[in-house]
């Protein structure tokens, strides 16, 4: 317990530098999207025109409902919602471990390295709330089978609260349509045998999909939103695309060097990374095997197929972002904690001392790259103040007439990954600007050129570093 807590405590205390980001490009219209549905007659009103009005081209009420807590200067409050809201998916794990027989000891250890893992950062850009409510969902649904089978809930109880999970989970992100297969799977592979737990089982599954059901019908026919945007990154792909994206949420589990550094193809760090990985998973695999005739066993596949499952949509698109693992991780997290436990259970002292000493080592090259990252996404919101900062001196009173940015050519998308500057997402910019001259009307737009002599009637000359100058 004292473990998890300081785990709790350092994740809390190195999140605090990123509490006070400013927001940043596409935040803006989140702000101002969410000061729109608030703007309605009385608080219940305005909350209900979440439910009315789809921000972008999903329906996710709950992924930007925080948002209305934003006050344009910083994102302390919605910071600070997501990472109370990730301590409670911690202190959820711990429970849903104990209720599906992990011991406790192996618990709050599987809820402390949520907290110490590499891929668990607060502030990065798409990380909004609908993949904690996902996150949440899934693994309180898993304590919900746990606490069936062992008898501790009754099947109406069950079915009852799987349901509101799963609606909760589909209000938050696409990928709460899989809430439903946790119970379906549970059934297949743990309790299809036993006659006492198949009706909860069925009930919770009839439930929860008859909620997956009304939330597509909602979705596709009455407000009309696709389910895949076809041509875009977002498209659905069936193919190698699957297996490639499973080895990557795969590796991202097991590996603590930080895999924006691996994306940036650093050398030194790709070859630990390997190394890393490839002892976690001989590892793991002895660890599995000790458990072959163990009814444990039945939970690791469970578990397993889960971690590959509440990926979701994601799953099927051409690659998968740590920012989309988020959801799968606790479930691989417990995985991993049965298969550990087992080797613990069965060893003598000195390969006991080995283990403490690998996790030593996971936990010290997880934090690195943590810290790693968040000092990323700390130079990435400051670089998006610093552009608006250099337009208003430049600039101090908007003029009554559109302003045209002329940015130099570099790779679109802007992020912790340290891509060349760029400036604009269509739109977003003018938001920004709005709210530093408190004029609604302004308004800009941009090209992107290969040097400012081709485009000569541009106002402002960006670099690809994020320097703005004058035109003329």
């Amino acid at each position: 317990m004292q473990v998890f807590w300081l785990s709790a405590a350092l994740y809390c205390l190195q999140c605090s530098k990123a509490l006070r980001i400013a927001p940043l490009y596409d935040d803006w219209p989140l702000i101002v999207g969410a000061e729109r549905c608030l703007s309605g007659d009385g608080v219940v009103r305005g909350l209900l025109n979440f439910f009315e009005s789809p921000l972008f081209i999903m329906w996710r009420p709950l992924h930007v409902m925080h948002f209305a807590l934003a006050d344009g200067e910083s994102l302390f409050w919605v910071q600070l919602v997501k990472l109370a809201a990730i301590l409670i998916c911690g202190l959820s794990l711990v429970w849903s471990a104990r209720a599906i027989g992990l011991s406790r000891p192996a618990s709050y250890i599987a809820g402390a390295v949520l907290f110490l893992h590499q891929c668990q950062v607060l502030g990065g850009e798409p990380d909004l709330m609908g993949d904690v409510i996902v996150t949440l969902s899934a693994i309180l649904v898993v304590g919900l089978v746990g606490q069936y089978a062992y008898g501790k809930r009754p099947a109406r109880d069950y079915a009852a609260l799987t349901g509101l999970l799963t609606a909760f989970a589909c209000m938050g992100k696409e990928a709460g349509v899989m809430i439903p297969v946790i119970p379906l799977v549970a059934w297949a592979i743990r309790d299809r045998r036993a006659l006492s737990a198949r009706n909860g089982h069925m009930y919770a599954i009839a439930v929860s999909a008859a909620v997956v059901a009304a939330y597509l019908t909602i979705r596709t026919l009455v407000l009309g939103l696709p389910l895949s945007d076809s041509g875009s990154d977002w498209s659905f792909h069936y193919g190698g695309n699957i297996l490639y994206n499973i080895a990557l949420i795969s590796g991202a589990l097991i590996c603590p060097v930080s895999t924006i550094q691996i994306f940036l193809r650093n050398t030194p760090l790709t070859i630990l990374a390997v190394v890393c990985s490839a002892v976690v998973a001989g590892l793991l695999i002895y660890g599995v095997l000790r458990l072959r005739k163990d009814e444990n066993l039945k939970r690791v596949m469970w578990l397993v197929i889960l971690f590959v499952l509440m990926q979701g949509p994601a799953l099927l698109f051409e690659h998968t972002n740590e920012r989309n693992f988020s959801r799968s991780l606790p479930l691989g997290i417990l995985a991993c904690s049965f298969a550990v436990s087992a080797i613990w259970k069965r060893s003598r002292a000195g390969v006991k001392l080995m283990l403490v000493s690998l996790l030593g080592v996971w936990i010290v090259l997880s934090q690195a790259a943590t810290y790693d990252k968040i000092d990323a996404i700390m130079r990435m919101h400051a670089r998006g103040t610093d552009f608006l900062d250099q337009v208003q001196h430049l600039m101090p009173t908007p003029p009554d007439r559109p302003i045209l940015f002329a940015c130099e050519s570099a790779p679109q998308g802007y992020s912790e990954y340290d891509q060349p500057f760029w400036v604009f997402m269509p739109g977003t910019s003018d938001l920004g600007l709005q709210h530093r001259y408190h004029a609604p009307g302004f308004r800009s737009d941009f090209v992107v050129v290969d040097s400012l002599a081709a485009s000569p009637d541009a106002d402002f000359w960006v670099s690809k570093d994020g320097k703005v100058a004058r035109s003329r």
